[in-house]
């Protein structure tokens, strides 16, 4: 009667243990689905969409977490010889470290590439800053481990510190180029978006800065991989600083017997007509025309006008070509041959 009893009692404890366990995980996808949107909502000001990063990993961290706390309390219910509670205790904790360090990692990097996005003058979204906040949350993850399991973390940090010395010594190229990036970012020089162009000519949008390079993605759709430690030593100039407004010249030539006042004239309205065209509207900036040199046949001049983005410049050039070469056949405008010389 009393094995019979104690078996019911046992059947019981662990009825109630799975129960706790499940009701956990309920309770997980029932916050993790009502509550994050709402967290969320609170925390940025903005509703992000269910398949966002930082929607992903902030829900994921909040269904493990009720988890593992139905998981603790469904062992503290069970009547289990105490040493393998303890036993089972220990490697949950190490599982729950795990599992919540690289959850709480994700979280973290979602939130930052989010404000950086948001604040893209304060920080940049490039992988390199969200991976290195990956790295500490996962390394704080580790030594908690090493405290689990009873491990001074003092000496553990020591012997980190001397093989870290070794491993530096054998990677210096690596490190070189992660030291790069990080004063890449921190000078404020470039970010993730700008348009650039380098001293051997390659232009583009920067794609990503990671530990190791910068990606620039052409206007054709090519990559162009550059180790970050020789795009901290390269010349470039970027696009977007101070600010995305540029300015284009077009180069144009025209005889002597031409009205220069008239040529003037053409040039402006037909530089206005080739913005309003292609932007819907003309800059504020008036486009301006500069006379520059006197040769044997020709007089050359500059037509400037804003763009918007650089990446605008061949459209509009084009464009303003076109418009500018059959204008002038209109006026009668001539443009030098090789037999016109210079009047004396």
């Amino acid at each position: 009667m009393k094995e019979i009893e104690w078996r019911i009692f046992l059947e019981s404890h662990w009825m109630i243990g799975l129960s706790v366990a499940i009701t956990g995980i309920l309770f997980g996808y029932i916050f993790g689905s009502f509550l994050v949107p709402k967290l969320l909502q609170a925390l940025t000001e903005v509703k992000l969409d269910k398949k966002h990063p930082l929607y992903l990993a902030l829900r994921s961290l909040i269904r493990y977490s009720f988890f593992f706390i139905g998981l603790y309390i469904a062992l503290h219910a069970l009547s289990v010889p105490p040493q393998f509670k303890q036993h089972a205790f220990l490697y949950m904790k190490v599982f729950a470290i795990v599992v919540l360090s690289f959850s709480l990692a994700e979280v973290a990097a979602g939130f930052f590439e989010l404000f950086s996005s948001r604040n893209g003058g304060l920080l940049s979204s490039a992988s390199i800053l969200s991976n290195i906040l990956r790295a500490a949350i996962l390394l704080l993850g580790c030594l908690a481990i090493l405290q689990a399991f009873g491990i001074s973390v003092a000496p553990a940090l020591t012997a980190l510190g001397v093989g870290g010395l070794a491993v530096a010594l054998g990677l210096q190229e690596t490190l070189s180029n992660l030291f790069a990036g990080l004063e890449i970012l921190l000078g404020k020089k470039v970010k993730v978006g700008d348009f650039i162009s380098l001293e051997t000519g390659e232009e583009g949008y920067i794609e990503d800065i990671n530990w190791r390079s910068t990606s620039l993605r052409k206007l054709n759709g090519s990559t162009v991989i550059v180790p970050n430690s020789k795009m901290s030593k390269t010349t470039f100039t970027n696009y977007k600083l101070p600010s995305s407004v540029v300015y284009v010249n077009v180069p144009v030539s025209i005889s002597y017997s031409n009205d220069l006042p008239k040529v003037e004239q053409i040039c402006i309205e037909t530089a206005e007509s080739v913005l309003q065209a292609v932007y819907g509207s003309v800059s504020k900036t008036k486009p301006t025309v500069r006379f520059q040199s006197l040769g044997s046949s020709n007089i050359d001049l500059a037509v400037t006008f804003e763009l918007k983005e650089i990446t605008d410049q061949y459209l509009l050039k084009s464009e303003f070509i076109k418009s500018l070469h059959a204008k002038f056949k209109s006026e009668g405008i001539e443009f030098p041959t090789a037999s016109q010389n210079k009047p004396k």
